[in-house]
């Protein structure tokens, strides 16, 4: 299922200001242990896609 013009608004605003917080790492380990411990999901939600976009944008561009 596509992703709503807010649910992309929400992933690209958090992205950038959890990559240019002084805790982006604290952030980002707070938001994996979010989107890892929520139990009975069936589908992806926001935070789950913004994970993602972080975890890509670290591989592609290191810490």
């Amino acid at each position: 299922m596509p992703l709503t013009e807010e649910q992309k608004k929400y992933i690209v605003d958090n992205a950038v200001e959890i990559l240019q917080s002084a805790d982006k790492d604290k952030r980002m380990t707070a938001l994996r242990e979010k989107v890892m411990n929520a139990e009975g999901k069936t589908a992806l939600d926001k935070d789950d896609a913004l994970y993602s976009v972080l975890q890509a944008l670290e591989e592609l561009y290191g810490k």
